[in-house]
């Protein structure tokens, strides 16, 4: 009798071989093939390796730890960090005064201030080098030759300032973008052009300008005195400028709107096209061989609006998320005492201030609504409908449009926009949803799904008491004559933790920082910075 060799089943194979396998998976995978047996499960659920990729793909972290730090070190830490956040720990750290017309925010420990005035003002203190109570050390820049900015942007992770501004010549305006070393105010010493000219036939009497860090690229939006819109990729590096697009404005739409590029993940970029009423989704490619184009994905339609209807996408909001590829900061940077444990590797959500107008008889403006829009539901929408496009006469493939219905009700929750011009701000993974008290919110799904399954298999939660409230699935209904239907429903799952001792002006927040803002009678603003853990 012959003996046929046997083939190896999948979960018969070495442990060390599965967990290298396991963890090439994406995480609702790996909860998937757990459940398939015993071994499998026991696996997935002993290996620190296993688990740790399961933790940092459900918070959407990168680490910047060195390679050999092992991976039950990095796993207490991850889960220490999700504990502190579920618990709302924060540990006092400093407070500080600031005058009124300064603009606070953060980004990878570092306070940066943004001061409105006649040349460029910034500042910022470090505060992954400083000591709990040690007063901190700020650092100004002044460039008084750097005058009238129209708009200013950071990237630490790239050691980079960038100032878009407009130097008055004759009747109109020269639009100018200028590359600086963040730490120093000087020209950054990657730049062989630190200062660039945007092509000056179609910036004249600027209106508007905005600028949006995209690695080596700076993503620009300029819209001019001529009722043109245009769209501007500047490599900061090289100062090579490339016109993406441009769009032409009629008289009676320049007051009412202005179309916005918004980075969703480096590659898609989100258009708020308000002649169509509708987010139109472009790809922004980047090949070596040919200049940088934005081609059109799709686009998203909106609630369908009654005839005299007009919606405005006036505000943007989204967490700042790293784009330099190596992950460390420049080798230029001031050295720092302690890293940044963990930073996000990819924005899961964004807001969008939308606000309507009825064009009949008079204009009447109507109330706003704050719409969140989950990135990961709007690329499944996106990947489904392009799965079955079709292609013109041409052989291209066709543009398509995906209904309200068929996207925007799963993927989005929309609410009335409160009072005094307060909106949601992006708070890490999280956001700020009230202030007084502080409610802060959560949309991942994902996060949630976990948590959920983690406290159904357990008699304990696993990091402790959580103050996160359960999941809301149930519709949210925003009534509004200016719509088709007279109401908008949406039910993207959130849930909410609800700190009712914390009562505050505002809020200013990242993974690992809070800054409550109050009022002092005599000192004005007043910051009390807070690390989470």
């Amino acid at each position: 009798m012959s003996l046929e060799p046997c083939t190896p089943t999948f979960p018969s194979l070495p442990t060390e071989l599965l967990i290298l396998i396991l963890s090439y998976l994406p995480v609702v995978e790996l909860w998937a093939v757990q459940r398939t047996c015993r071994r499998i499960h026991n696996i997935v659920a002993e290996s620190a390796h296993l688990q740790y990729v399961l933790r940092t793909q459900i918070n959407g972290v990168d680490d910047l730890f060195p390679p050999d730090r092992p991976f039950s070190e990095r796993l207490e830490l991850l889960r220490r960090h999700e504990k502190a956040w579920s618990n709302l720990q924060l540990k006092p750290f400093h407070e500080f005064a600031s005058p009124r017309l300064d603009r606070h925010f953060l980004q990878d420990g570092y306070i940066i201030y943004n001061r409105i005035a006649e040349s460029l003002q910034y500042g910022y203190v470090d505060l992954l080098s400083a000591a709990p109570e040690e007063e901190l050390r700020w650092v100004h820049i002044s460039k008084e030759e750097l005058r009238h900015p129209l708009c200013v942007v950071f990237a630490v992770d790239h050691n980079l300032a960038v100032v878009l501004r407009a130097q008055q010549v004759g009747p109109g305006s020269l639009l100018k973008l200028t590359s600086l070393d963040f730490t120093k105010g000087t020209p950054h010493p990657l730049s062989s052009k630190p200062t660039v000219q945007l092509p000056s036939n179609t910036v004249v009497d600027v209106a508007y300008a905005e600028a949006e860090i995209l690695g080596d690229y700076v993503l620009t939006t300029v819209m001019s005195g001529r009722d043109v819109c245009c769209f501007y990729l500047v490599s900061w590096k090289s100062g090579a400028v490339t016109l993406l697009r441009d769009i032409e404005l009629s008289n009676s739409w320049r007051p009412l709107w202005l179309p916005r590029l918004v980075d969703i993940d480096g590659s898609l970029i989100m258009l708020a096209n308000c002649t169509k009423n509708s987010l139109e989704i472009c790809r922004l490619e980047l090949a070596a061989s040919q200049e940088p184009r934005l081609h059109t994905v799709c686009f998203l339609e909106l609630p369908t609006l009654e005839p005299y209807a007009f919606v405005v996408v006036s505000r943007v909001e989204k967490e700042w998320v790293p784009t330099s590829s190596h992950g460390a900061r420049s080798q230029q940077q001031l050295p720092r005492k302690r890293i940044v444990p963990f930073r996000s590797s990819k924005v899961r959500t964004i807001g969008l201030l939308i606000e309507h107008e009825m064009r009949t008889a008079s204009v009447r403006v109507l109330p706003s609504c704050w719409m969140t829009v989950s990135i990961a539901a709007l690329q499944s929408a996106i990947s489904c409908r392009s799965s079955d496009t079709d292609t013109d006469d041409a052989g291209d493939t066709a543009v398509c449009t995906l209904l309200w219905p068929d996207w925007g009700p799963a993927a989005t929750r929309v609410f009335l926009g409160s009072q005094g011009g307060r909106v949601p701000k992006p708070a890490g993974p999280f956001w700020i949803a009230s202030f007084s008290p502080l409610v802060i919110r959560d949309y991942d799904q994902l996060r949630m799904r976990s948590t959920t399954e983690e406290d159904a298999s357990s008699s304990r939660p696993l990091f402790g008491p959580r103050l996160f409230g359960p999941p809301v699935f149930k519709s949210t209904e925003v009534l509004g004559e200016h719509w088709a239907e007279g109401k908008v429903e949406t039910h993207l799952p959130y849930r909410d933790l609800v700190a009712r001792e914390l009562y505050c002006l505002g809020i200013v927040a990242d993974r690992e920082w809070v800054i409550r803002i109050s009022v002092r009678e005599s000192e004005g603003l007043y910051y009390h910075v807070y690390h989470v853990g």
